[in-house]
């Protein structure tokens, strides 16, 4: 069963959460507080791969790691504005955007590398930034996604659902498959990926991966107006 890594940030501090993934029954789904840590830097995002790798990113690029559960937090290597946007993978890749610009580090943070930009100056600065492996990812500000199958040095603009007005989220994983697929043969092809996207009425898509159609997905938070107030997710 995967585990989830939520982090709840406020003035100074941060609590990460572990839960598990929705992959089991909402019914049986189970979150507590792992940690809770007191942070100096300032911080617009903060997100972990697991109880001890983190990152936080923040006003005029200012971006930090650990890999002592928060303990200690040292300032990665970055040039960029400001960040809103952040998503890690567990092999150390990671990606970072925000006002004009997308970053990208193959070593947990440590240090950040320039790929292709995407959005504009604040406040259409891309804020969503998911990936599904170090290759296969979303971009995204409040109203247009780009998607990647390069890591991100090239961004391909990619159409909106009908009748979205805003984007609440992105997401872009992993297919899970049947452990028997998994374990043979064919275990080193490349896997497959699912793009979703959460638009700010509660309504879930997902993309068709053939021609980048959309269609709806059930959602639990669909008729509920989820207004983006602040400039990072």
């Amino acid at each position: 069963m995967l585990k989830k890594i939520c982090i709840i940030c406020s003035a100074g501090s941060i609590a990460i959460a572990g839960g598990f993934s929705i992959l089991e029954s909402a019914e049986n789904s189970e979150w507590k507080c792992v940690i809770e840590r007191r942070i100096e830097q300032p911080l617009t995002y903060a997100g972990f791969v697991n109880k001890d790798n983190g990152i936080t990113v923040g006003v005029h690029g200012a971006v930090f790691y650990t890999t002592n559960a928060g303990e200690k937090w040292s300032e990665g290597l970055n040039v960029s504005q400001c960040r809103h946007g952040l998503d890690m993978l567990d092999d150390g890749f990671a990606w970072h955007c925000g006002n004009r610009s997308v970053r990208r580090s193959f070593n947990g943070g440590k240090r950040w590398y320039r790929v292709a930009d995407f959005g504009g100056g604040e406040p259409d600065h891309a804020r969503f930034i998911s990936f599904a492996d170090e290759n296969r990812g979303f971009v995204a500000t409040d109203k247009t996604l780009g998607m990647t199958a390069d890591g991100g040095i090239v961004w391909k603009s990619v159409m909106l659902p009908a009748g979205v007005k805003e984007i609440a989220a992105v997401s872009m994983s992993i297919t899970p498959e049947k452990p028997s697929l998994i374990a043979s043969e064919n275990m080193y092809r490349e896997r497959k990926a699912t793009g979703r996207l959460l638009d700010s009425e509660g309504r879930i898509w997902i993309m068709n991966s053939r021609n980048m159609g959309w269609s709806e997905e059930a959602s639990p938070l669909k008729g509920i107006k989820l207004i983006i107030h602040a400039d990072a997710p």
